[in-house]
């Protein structure tokens, strides 16, 4: 419980680390640099590993990155779920993770580059078990506001592993 009530006044400080900029004349650039912000990621890809019958699933995913520099952040927090078609009830897994997150300088229009890779918990709800999840991702922010990229994810329950690629959306606030 601790555990959880300093990691939501962490996310709640780094929310707010920028408020005594309303009143800098710096303010105009801390703006269009855009240090903090909130993202939706949906996904789409094939499940892999030892989940029974494999085939499609999709994701949903909720993440709070702060940006150290222009290249260099922190996924705070990334809460995300993914399922399977086939047994849409059966093959929850639940993930909280955090990580780091890479952006190149633009590489044209406002077109940008990242990589990611995140590290935390993940629970299979078929399993009724829990274990070390982990993330690998790239992609193209095509605009300050959308990104397409591939993701790899695995979550390792027992010796065993509830792995999903596929391909991501992600729409930035």
């Amino acid at each position: 419980m601790k555990k959880i009530l300093f990691l939501a006044v962490m996310l709640l400080m780094a929310g707010t680390a920028t408020a005594q900029l309303l009143t800098s004349t710096t303010y105009t650039k801390a703006k269009s640099e855009r240090k903090n912000f909130f993202a939706i990621d949906l996904g789409i890809g094939g499940l892999t590993g030892d989940v029974k019958d494999g085939g499609l699933a999709i994701e949903l995913g909720f993440r709070d990155t702060y940006m150290f520099t222009p290249n260099v952040g922190w996924d705070i927090i990334k809460i995300s779920g993914r399922t399977g078609t086939k047994h849409f009830s059966d093959l929850i897994v639940a993930q909280a993770m955090t990580g780091v997150r890479g952006v190149s300088p633009v590489v044209f229009g406002e077109s940008t580059i990242y990589a990611n890779f995140g590290g935390g918990y993940g629970h299979s709800f078929e399993a009724e078990k829990g274990g070390f999840a982990w993330e690998l991702g790239a992609g193209l922010n095509v605009t300050p506001h959308f990104s397409v990229g591939a993701v790899y994810n695995s979550t390792e329950i027992n010796g065993a592993n509830y792995g999903y690629v596929g391909g991501r959306v992600g729409f930035t606030f």
